[in-house]
This record gives C-alpha cells, sequence and structure tokens, in this order.
C-alpha cells in the first residue's frame, strides 16, 4: 500500500483567484460569466484526499473556498458533526457531493456520497470508483470477492500508517448509492486493548 507521504500533493481550487480577478462587486450577469470562466479549472482541480482531516474550518475554506455551511449540522458516527458541504467533487470521473464532519474543531471525517437514480449501472459506477482508490491507495481489502448478486451491498477498505478509507456500495432497486469515508487511523496505546 501506498504510504501517506507518497501521495500527489493537494492542488488547491482556482475559484478565489477567479474571484479576485473578476471584482465581487459585478452585477450579477458579470459573476455568471465569471463563474462560467472558472468552472472548467474548477472542476478538474477538485480534489478531496486524506490530508483534509484535521484542518480546522478555517483552514478548509482556504483550501476548498466553494464549500457551503450546513443549516443543520450532519450527525456522523462517533460525535462527528457535518458542519461543511462541497456540491460536486471529482473522484475517478464520478460527481460526488462532500460533507466534512467536526470533532474537537477539524476535520475527523470526510464522507463522499453519489446517488443516481441509474440503478442499472451501479456495478460499472462502484467499479469505476475501486479503480480510482486502488490507484491512489494500492490494494484494497474487499467484502465482495466471488459472483456479483446485483443488490448485494458490497463494500473496500484501505488503511495507511495514520488514515483509513472505505467504500460501499449500498444495495438498491431503485437507485445508485454509493459513498466514501475517509478518517484518520486512531492511534491506541496498549491500555486502550
Amino acid at each position: 500500500m501506498s504510504s501517506h507521504n507518497s501521495l500527489p500533493p493537494l492542488t488547491p481550487f482556482a475559484g478565489p483567484a477567479c474571484v479576485r480577478r473578476y471584482g465581487v462587486g459585478l452585477a450579477l450577469s458579470a459573476l455568471f460569466a465569471a463563474a462560467l470562466v472558472c468552472a472548467l479549472p474548477l472542476r478538474a482541480e477538485t480534489l478531496v484526499t486524506e490530508r483534509l482531516l484535521g484542518l480546522s474550518e478555517q483552514e478548509l475554506l482556504g483550501v476548498l473556498p466553494n464549500a457551503t455551511r450546513n443549516q443543520k449540522p450532519a450527525i456522523g458516527p462517533r460525535g462527528v458533526r457535518g458542519l461543511w458541504t462541497l456540491a460536486d467533487a471529482d473522484l475517478g470521473g464520478l460527481h460526488f457531493e462532500v460533507t466534512f464532519y467536526f470533532k474537537n474543531k477539524v476535520v475527523g471525517r470526510i464522507e463522499e456520497r453519489r446517488r443516481t437514480r441509474d440503478a442499472n449501472h451501479c456495478n460499472a459506477a462502484y467499479a469505476m470508483l475501486l479503480g480510482s482508490l486502488t490507484g491512489r491507495y494500492g490494494a484494497a481489502v474487499q467484502s465482495d470477492d466471488g459472483a456479483v448478486i446485483e443488490g448485494q451491498s458490497r463494500s473496500a477498505a484501505w488503511a495507511a500508517d495514520t488514515f483509513k478509507v472505505a467504500a460501499y456500495r449500498m444495495p438498491s432497486t431503485s437507485q445508485c448509492d454509493l459513498l466514501v469515508a475517509i478518517e484518520p487511523l486512531a492511534a491506541r496505546d496498549a491500555s486502550e486493548l
């Protein structure tokens, strides 16, 4: 498995420079034009990785200025609260909504979720997702070694020294639901075992 340090560096969004270039006080039509000009490089540079774990809210917004604050925080596992969402992030050629969960004022979990009504192509989308994650993190431990059964819940997991990643395909006959969760790997001392 690849180590945390061998991953490519996180590339910040192009957004802030575009906003500065076109000015904040412009009319709505000018802002729309600026958004169109900025949209192509922005989408290509969107990269959500484990390197965002541990960032404060201010640091996260410095890297992902297009994130929006949730009106009502999402409640996650082990007391984490989903405070910020990124509406459209690219992962392996698929578009995901990303929720950043905070604990002790830093990002403690990242969830990338993709829900579509196209249940017929869910296995192909899951295979694309696994291909992208395998390219980034190496071979995964999978729960589905064997025949693919439509509607079967499937998962894959990766772990490094400081973080873990899990990908899930949820069973459904009416939609395709994919989830990627990134969390720090909690260090435990012998007293906790």
